[in-house]
């Protein structure tokens, strides 16, 4: 269990290749070898809340002092901003750029071989980038749903719970069954209506409502996790009017919906950031592929003064277990064929 970010930082405005915030040492000479570090994220809904900035900056802040580099932050309000901003960023002294969640991989991989002398650390992509000059690290999205699905069967009174997302894709597919799988692991006897775009799968149900509009409207689940924000308005409206509760896909719904949220899901970047900077100081990146997820905290649910009382102590405790397993691997989440 891990609370959410709290950091009372304010906020200012940025423009795509100006530094919104950093952090320069006092003493450059202590790591006087190492050149700055630029750090990109994305703003916008969902994760990228107020909640996730301010972590953005006090991990950028914390480690710069820790590891005594100059680290410049770029927060961007669209992706299509990325490849002037770094344009930008490469033409100053610069030893690494950490991207942190993109999307669009298909621009975003033509990038690092246009600067072969700069690192990339790629944090919260889709897909590995197996370049010379990259290090991907990616979340093991799969165990953060299998928990979800162990945390809806134990909270659900009558059996029946749901996933909701709104594309019917392999990969959302995997994380669908993950979530059976953590449902079924607390509860064999569950019932699992999982709904992926018009589909339903796993034999709960064969009817195929409109997405965005039905959600889960004359179905009985009395506990829904939503897979993508875009679903999560809709879905929270109908939970007040049907009394379900809601697994969110970020924490950033809690504050404004408390006893309808359930939970939130919690991935965190700052952590992730700070291990892409501590090896970058330390002389140890590496261009390869990290896999991170519950072990460590990288993947975590929330629980706080906002959905506490919606816990017991027994269920924490369940869930802790569980989690343990996960990211020991004694639990495994298998794949679909």
């Amino acid at each position: 269990m891990m609370l959410i970010y709290a950091s009372a930082i304010a906020y200012a405005a940025t423009t795509a290749a100006t530094p919104l915030s950093g952090y320069a040492p006092p003493d450059q000479q202590s790591n006087a070898l190492l050149k700055p570090v630029a750090v990109i994220y994305f703003k916008g809904p969902g994760s990228h809340s107020a909640d996730y900035s301010d972590a953005m900056r006090t991990m950028i802040l914390e480690s710069g002092r820790e590891f005594k580099i100059a680290i410049n932050e770029y927060a961007l309000n669209s992706e299509d901003e990325l490849a002037a901003t770094i344009d930008s960023i490469a033409d100053e002294e610069t030893g690494m750029i950490v991207i942190i969640e993109p999307h669009k991989l298909d621009a975003l991989i033509k990038i690092p071989s246009l600067y072969p002398d700069i690192y990339f650390s790629i944090i919260g992509a889709q897909d590995p980038m197996y370049i010379i000059n990259v290090n991907s690290m990616l979340f093991k999205e799969q165990e953060g749903t299998f928990i979800s699905g162990a945390l809806a069967a134990l909270h659900s009174k009558n059996g029946i719970i749901s996933f909701l997302s709104k594309e019917d894709v392999p990969s959302t597919r995997n994380l669908a069954y993950a979530y059976y799988q953590g449902a079924k692991y607390i509860n064999p006897d569950i019932q699992v209506i999982q709904q992926l775009g018009t589909r339903h799968m796993f034999g709960t149900s064969t009817s195929s409502p409109a997405m965005q509009h039905q959600l889960t409207k004359g179905k009985s689940a009395d506990i829904v996790f939503v897979q993508d924000d875009e679903l999560l308005d809709t879905a929270l409206r109908q939970a007040k009017e049907q009394k379900q509760l809601v697994i969110a896909p970020s924490p950033h719904a809690m504050e404004q919906h408390q006893g309808i949220v359930l939970t939130g899901l919690l991935k965190h970047y700052d952590l992730a950031l700070y291990a892409a900077l501590r090896s970058y100081a330390t002389r140890s990146w590496a261009p390869t592929t990290q896999n991170i997820g519950l072990g460590n905290g990288y993947i975590d649910y929330v629980v706080d003064y906002r959905n506490r009382a919606l816990f017991s102590k027994d269920q924490i405790e369940r869930i802790e277990r569980t989690k343990d397993l996960v990211a020991q691997g004694i639990l495994k989440i298998s794949p679909l064929q």
